[in-house]
């Protein structure tokens, strides 16, 4: 029989912050799921300026879809003909990376820089009462 059993502490734990979002992403959801889940492109359209895809993202019998776009940079590229290919991939890494923050997948990761701005930042204090 098999474990369908999900370690939401490992899921939604922070994305390490080396390499790209994308990767982690996948990483994570490879190790939480033993590679059961899958990502698909509903639908795309390619615009004046932009790319938007509609991502589908299934685990477990859950499915999310969510949006994801790229900005077309014709100056990018010197014939002004930009690989629409990596455009479309753009859009798809980031409707993936929006259908894995509906799962639970943290957004940030904890740095020591994070750490060290909130210990510089201790919660405010209450003024002091006025006497009576």
């Amino acid at each position: 029989m098999e474990n369908n059993t999900i370690d939401l502490d490992q899921l939604t734990q922070p994305l390490s912050s080396n390499g790209s979002i994308t990767h982690s992403i996948i990483d994570r959801f490879n190790t939480v799921f033993n590679c059961q889940w899958s990502f698909r492109i509903i639908e795309h359209e390619v615009r004046d300026s932009e790319v938007i895809v509609l991502g589908e993202l299934a685990v477990n019998g859950a499915v999310h879809q969510h949006f994801g776009k790229a900005v077309i940079d014709f100056n990018s590229d010197p014939t002004g003909s930009p690989s629409m290919a990596d455009y479309l991939m753009k859009a798809a890494d980031d409707a993936l990376v929006q259908c894995a923050y509906a799962f639970g997948i943290s957004q940030k990761s904890e740095t020591s820089d994070t750490k060290k701005k909130q210990s510089d930042n201790p919660e405010p204090q209450q003024p002091p009462a006025e006497p009576s």
